[in-house]
């Protein structure tokens, strides 16, 4: 799997807890942190800050969009995303105002 280096060196400090599990889970629920309760502890931390409408798949949409905005080929990005076709990928990406109006400026008159 490629990873970011970034991301890759702080995972590599990464010391894992007692339990061996990389993300462990809460309370004795898991032996692992589930997708639904990383969901769960971000809405929350959210709450607490009054930040709203995030989620870990907004998080997801906003580095494919990321990626797109800074004009990686949108097969890679599905590659990296998964997605099986490009119009679910292309669903997944936003389109700032500032893209549009750059797109618009390319037409000469």
């Amino acid at each position: 799997m490629d990873i970011q280096p970034g991301l890759a060196a702080l995972l590599a400090e990464y010391q894992p807890t007692r339990t061996g599990a990389f993300f462990p889970g809460m309370r004795g629920r898991s032996l692992t942190l589930t997708r639904f309760m990383a969901d769960k502890i971000l809405k929350a931390a959210c709450d607490r800050v009054g930040l709203f409408g995030v989620s870990t798949h907004s998080f997801r949409r906003t580095a494919l969009t990321q990626m797109s905005s800074a004009g990686i080929p949108l097969r890679h990005i599905q590659e990296i995303s998964g997605h099986n076709d490009l119009g679910t990928l292309q669903r997944y990406l936003e389109v700032t105002p500032e893209q549009r109006r750059s797109a618009v400026a390319v037409i000469g008159f």
